[in-house]
């Protein structure tokens, strides 16, 4: 048995230990979760070797490329900031995240669609490839909400349990390796919806939506996976 004691001190309004990192954070391998910490309004400095960083419940109100100042230069690919409060994010914010494949906003339901979308521009020369915006109470999703992603690779999109009462797949149109898309337990229905501009897509998840008859994306894609069956 192997038993360490650091010491306590107080670092940007928070309790940390002498290395800096916060005691609602741990870490396992190379993961780094930080959760509960209302106070938190950085990404606290994190061990080099990690790859997957989740923050919850924190208190990110205004998200700017300073935020993520301690992960510019890790080895993160694995970036989830979610529950935090987020009620604004700069245009420049993900300038820095580079190397991000997977980016989680989830449950900041305080944030408009404009905003993310002007947000996501950041993110144009990234690796990302999934898109976590789930729990966000989005309900109308601008012509521009990935255009920001155009010139990336990215293939999974997540927009489940959200307000969404309709949809025009041409927002997803130049998403050219986009194979993915979960639009589960949103408000779509039979009469507000056009799946046109989604020629890539493979598995379109439905369920929980109000679709009482296959739509016209699935009769033309006969080899999509069960998945895909609205339910």
């Amino acid at each position: 048995m192997i038993i360490t004691c650091t010491r306590r001190a107080v670092y940007q309004n928070e309790i940390v230990n002498t290395n800096g990192t916060s005691l609602y954070c741990k870490l396992l391998n190379t993961s780094f979760v930080c959760d509960g910490n209302k106070t938190m309004k950085r990404i606290p400095v994190i061990p080099h070797n990690i790859t997957r960083l989740t923050i919850r419940n924190g208190n990110f109100s205004h998200v700017t490329r300073e935020t993520f100042d301690n992960v510019e230069n890790s080895s993160v690919t694995i970036l989830k900031l979610k529950i935090c409060m987020i009620q604004f994010i700069s245009e420049d914010a993900f300038i820095g995240l580079g190397k991000v494949v997977e980016f989680d906003l989830s449950g900041n339901d305080a944030l408009v669609p404009e905003v993310i979308a002007e947000s996501l521009h950041s993110l144009s020369f990234s690796r990302i490839e999934k898109l976590y915006l789930k729990q966000m109470n989005l309900i109308n999703l601008p012509t521009n909400m990935f255009a920001g992603l155009i010139s990336t690779n990215v293939s999974e999109i997540y927009l489940n349990n959200n307000l969404i009462k309709s949809l025009d797949g041409e927002i997803f149109k130049e998403l050219i390796h986009l194979r993915k898309l979960d639009l589960s337990w949103t408000g779509i229905s039979d009469w507000d919806y056009n799946f046109t501009g989604l020629s890539s897509l493979e598995t379109l998840l439905l369920s929980g939506t109000w679709f009482f008859k296959i739509p016209n994306v699935l009769r033309w894609k006969p080899e999509l996976s069960s998945e895909s069956k609205a339910t």
